[in-house]
């Protein structure tokens, strides 16, 4: 009888904004690749739209944090409450999914993780 193990891809997605998206997937990515049967790959949610959109994002973002850091600190307490943000990231991540959905395919990961925003809705295995 064959003592195989079957690998298990997960897919760690995180965006390029911020040295903690970077860090977080870095020590997951670490954490994981302990572990004989798990292949880690790390996405960047930044490839599953046109270039443009990407770069506009990032400009955006560096600007309210420039300029508004108080606009920035409204929009993250906003998000880490339960009750109003569900709705807008599971909107978002239903279009990521269909923008990335050939790049899932190709992956096929066993599990993801978005490292982000660490919670138990962005760990899907």
């Amino acid at each position: 009888m064959s003592n195989i193990r079957k690998k298990y891809t997960v897919l760690l997605l995180s965006a390029p904004i911020g040295s903690g998206h970077r860090l977080a997937a870095e020590a997951l990515r670490e954490a994981l690749s302990e572990q004989a049967d798990v292949e880690v790959v790390h996405g960047n949610v930044f490839d599953f739209f046109p270039h443009f959109l990407g770069s506009t994002f990032l400009r955006t973002y560096l600007w309210i944090l420039g300029c508004c850091p108080w606009l920035y600190e409204l929009a993250y307490k906003w998000g880490n409450q339960q009750s109003g943000s569900l709705w807008l990231r599971g909107l978002i991540n239903r279009r990521l999914a269909l923008l990335g959905s050939s790049y899932l395919q190709r992956v096929r990961p066993d599990g993801n993780c978005n490292p982000c925003h660490a919670s138990r809705h962005h760990v899907l295995l």
